[in-house]
């Protein structure tokens, strides 16, 4: 892979690496290096024990994310979030809840097995439809609650949507 420097080459000038070097180039004297933002990993994983997971304001929701929940709760808040069209979330949890906020129009499904445990999901559908959600959940005592709500409204407290 090439290098550019001004290694005894001149500023600028592209040298070869030697083969099989695992050096990125550098950019010409007077340039910086960036690394694009915009490229993310496709699949995000977390494990939480005896906590919990609390997402919201603006984020991007990975198109695959995976996580495992003992005695923990994960709530997502994703009314300003960037959401791919079809996202996927896999929950693993032994007395944990999921607790999801969506936008107006989103689709949600829920699959799975749950021993004592319920899923409610209360969406609201627009003419315009919006992404796919689907929650993936394997687990025991922990329920799925999702609730469609706008940007900035109020969310009673303690979820007792339901």
């Amino acid at each position: 892979m090439p290098v550019i420097g001004a290694g005894g080459a001149g500023a600028g000038a592209v040298t070869p690496a030697p083969a099989g070097d695992p050096v990125p180039p550098t950019p010409p004297d007077g340039a910086s290096a960036q690394v694009s933002s915009t490229h993310a990993d496709p699949e995000t994983n977390f494990v939480r024990v005896f906590g919990g997971l609390k997402r919201g304001g603006r984020f991007r929701l990975e198109e695959r994310t995976t996580g495992a929940l003992v005695f923990a709760d994960a709530t997502y808040d994703l009314r300003e979030a960037e959401v791919p069209q079809h996202a996927e979330i896999t929950i693993y949890s032994l007395f944990g809840d999921v607790k999801i906020i969506v936008p107006p129009g989103m689709t949600v499904r829920s699959t799975g097995a749950v021993i004592f445990g319920d899923d409610k999901i209360e969406t609201t559908h627009t003419d315009t439809p919006g992404p796919t959600l689907t929650v993936h959940r394997v687990g025991a005592f922990g329920d799925l609650k999702v609730k469609s709500a706008l940007p900035g409204e109020q969310l009673p407290k303690r979820w007792r949507w339901f």
